[in-house]
């Protein structure tokens, strides 16, 4: 179970998991927080703070444009087209031309931008009434009713005015006022007494420019306001302003308000259930993903990754800083290509695009850091580790070398005392303290130089000895201190060298006795052993199980001196005993001359020899009777170990003309669990049963010939593939 849920496609996919509700988590976060910072929670639209200001800026804009209309201005329809009014203009400017634009503006934005918003006004003084010239259609769809004239359709409006969602309602007369969009504070007091100066032209008396004052606190729904006496006058207005429900037209700005507001409502009401839902998969998918991490179903343990054994810190800081830049670098390539619109409208895409970008970076460090907890390299592969641990080191080789660095921190120390004592007291006469301090300076240059040429003795005295001259003496005399001892341990330790190789070499020795004059003990018995047996084989016995008996002991004598053999030339091999005669051979000839010999063998075991030859005829300086012995106990082993009805491929290749290599390839009939180096030694076989034939010295034989002539021979194992490698400098 647990492999399965190491693999690599389970732990793609609960990354994926992962990904996803993590990406859900910062989307409905981002919705409810988007919520919160337009609106409160259950709030209605029209109780909202943008529809609210944006529904008092027109009310104040219907009152201007009554006023334009009182004043007797008309609209010029040819100049709509190119009208550019960047802003909202509440000043009442003197010149002709330009209060034309600013009338135009109005009267463009109340009654041809606006379809959702509706007025009426009425000149109580003079009866001139004015209104939305949609507001017909808009009441008739209202009442359900048919060709209602203009009068009933206002009549409708005024009587159904206080169930509309946002309605306002002003009489100048009476200074009274009434309206249910007063949640904010954007329509108080101040406001609506603005509004009745601008729409009774009070603003405009004697020519002075006035600007609407800003909004006051939170007031009642309905109230009185007062006006001065002397900026009474003769004309006084009741005003009736509202809104469509639902907003059936999409263009004007309380449609663009409702379409963010509908919007941002979904995803909170969507959010507020998706986001803890999203929470808890996030956990889960989270503690799964840390539980595999690290973890492989190839093999066991914590398998970490090249960066995860780059240092902590600078791993840390990497991890930190590379996310930030790459949203800013993800938001900026954003705002290139999209401006601020995907900003505006599509800002989930934004979102996922940028968490996109930077999570799998971000996941990628997170989850080394756990590898690295897991495999417990946190902390030991921070700097701050190491450089802790070397402290530690030093400070403990600096107090287990008390002798050596006491006395060194000693010299230091006074040197230093010395040096400042000169400065301080010697300070006002110049050449007494240049020549202390140059007395001090030449005492610690003496000493330093006579440390460094000691250390100097040392290093050329011990390169002899390492390069084999056990018996050389360090001139221990020459030193001081310390390095007095260390030369006498040095020599100590060369006198110790040189018993133990002279006592090893006296062992080899003996064993080559040993084994020579115990093969020719065992040869002489041996000798008269298959002589009587061939004697016995000879006369006319007729039993056959005793023939079978002579058969046998015939056999293993020979078996058993062929084994002898092989053992004292082992152990001549081995000690270099054997007196080798180098000539000029022809290697490529002597392969084939081998080869040749052994045809019947290979035939007998159905094997076929390949023989690939790069270059013909190819000389060495070798002995001929040691590399045919070498040659053919590889041949031997190739006949004995090697599987039936296989290829044995021997291959005879140069190297930029200086060696020749012989490459002898076969299939082991056995299992070769052994190391090749161990398979060199003595008496070691590859058919751990040891029911073939072979005395396991063959390969041993073969290396100690190999390296008597300056050879390389090797072997190298691959399954059951065995190859033996054997490689001579060419004689130029």
């Amino acid at each position: 179970m647990k492999k399965k849920f190491y693999s690599v496609p389970v732990k793609l996919i609960l990354h994926l998991c992962l990904f996803l509700s993590t990406l859900t988590i910062v989307l409905s976060a981002c919705s409810v927080i988007n919520y919160f910072g337009h609106f409160n929670l259950n709030e209605a639209f029209t109780e909202t703070a943008d529809f609210e200001e944006r529904y008092g800026k027109y009310v104040e804009r219907v009152a201007a444009y009554i006023q334009y209309k009182e004043r007797g201005f008309v609209t010029d329809l040819s100049r709509y087209t190119d009208m550019n009014l960047p802003i909202d203009s509440y000043y009442f400017i003197t010149d002709k031309d330009d209060d034309q634009k600013v009338y135009e503006f109005y009267d463009k934005k109340l009654n041809f931008d606006l379809p959702n918003f509706l007025y009426y006004v009425k000149n109580l003084e003079t009866g001139a009434q004015y209104c939305s010239p949609h507001l017909k259609e808009v009441m008739e769809t209202a009442s359900c009713t048919q060709n209602m004239t203009e009068p009933d359709a206002i009549q409708y409006f005024i009587s159904n005015i206080e169930s509309n969602p946002a309605y306002f309602i002003l009489n100048t007369k009476n200074m009274v006022y009434s309206t249910n969009v007063n949640h904010w504070g954007y329509i108080s007091t101040s406001n609506v007494d603005w509004v009745v100066q601008c729409i009774t032209g009070r603003l405009y008396a004697g020519n002075n420019l006035m600007e609407q004052p800003a909004a006051a606190d939170q007031s009642q729904t309905t109230g009185q306001i007062s006006i001065s006496p002397e900026l009474a006058s003769n004309n006084e207005y009741i005003v009736y302003t509202g809104i469509i429900p639902g907003f059936p037209e999409k263009t004007d700005d309380f449609a663009s308000l409702y379409r963010v507001y509908t919007k941002l409502s979904c995803n909170f009401s969507v959010s507020r259930y998706l986001l803890p839902a999203s929470i808890l998969l996030f956990l889960f998918f989270f503690l799964l993903t840390i539980a595999s991490a690290g973890h492989s179903n190839r093999k066991e343990g914590i398998h970490l990754l090249a960066f995860d054994r780059f240092p902590t810190e600078p791993a840390l800081a990497l991890a930190l800083v590379m996310p930030f830049f790459m949203i800013l670098g993800v938001s900026y390539i954003i705002s290139l290509i999209y401006i601020q619109q995907l900003v505006n409208d599509n800002e989930p895409a934004y979102i996922i695009i940028v968490f996109t970008s930077v999570y799998p970076c971000t996941a990628f460090f997170f989850y080394g850091f756990i590898r690295r907890f897991k495999s417990h390299t946190f902390f030991t592969s921070c700097l701050l580790y190491h450089l802790g641990k070397k402290m530690q080191s030093g400070w403990k080789r600096f107090t287990e070398n008390k002798k050596l660095t006491y006395t060194a921190a000693i010299c230091l120390t006074g040197f230093s005392a010395v040096l400042t004592a000169v400065f301080l007291l010697y300070r006002n006469h110049p050449l007494l303290s240049v020549t202390l301090f140059l007395l001090t300076l030449c005492t610690a240059a003496f000493l330093i130089l006579r440390a460094a040429s000691d250390i100097n003795i040392i290093v050329e005295e011990t390169q002899k000895i390492s390069d084999g001259d056990l018996n050389h003496k360090i001139p221990s005399h020459n030193l001081h201190g310390p390095m007095k001892r260390l030369g006498s341990y040095i020599n100590h330790i060369g006198d110790g060298l040189s018993a133990a190789v002279d006592e090893k070499l006296k062992s080899e020795r003996l064993k080559t006795q040993l084994i020579t004059n115990v093969s020719h003990d065992i040869k002489t018995p041996l000798t008269s052993i298959i002589n009587y047996v061939d004697i016995l084989n000879k006369l006319n016995i007729e039993d056959p199980a005793a023939k079978n008996y002579i058969d046998v002991l015939k056999a293993k004598s020979w078996r058993l001196k062929i084994l002898i053999e092989d053992l004292v030339e082992a152990s001549k091999a081995s000690s270099g005993s054997i007196s080798l005669h180098m000539e000029k051979l022809n290697i490529v000839e002597l392969v084939r001359q081998t080869a040749g010999e052994f045809d019947d063998r290979f035939a007998e075991n159905n094997l076929e020899p390949v023989l690939t030859i790069e270059k013909d005829p190819v000389y060495i300086l070798a002995d001929g009777r040691s590399t045919f012995r070498i040659i053919e106990n590889l041949f031997s082993n190739v006949t004995k170990y090697t599987l039936k009805n296989t290829r044995v491929y021997i291959d005879i290749t140069t190297e930029a003309d200086r060696y020749v290599s012989i490459h002898i390839k076969n299939i082991s009939v056995q299992k070769l669990n052994i190391p090749s180096d161990e398979l060199m030694e003595r008496f070691v076989r590859g058919d751990i049963a040891r029911s073939t034939e072979g005395s396991g010295l063959g390969l041993s034989i073969a290396k100690s010939l190999a390296s008597l002539m300056n050879a390389d021979f090797k072997i190298c194992l691959d399954g059951d593939l065995f190859k033996a490698i054997l490689t001579f400098e060419i004689m130029p």
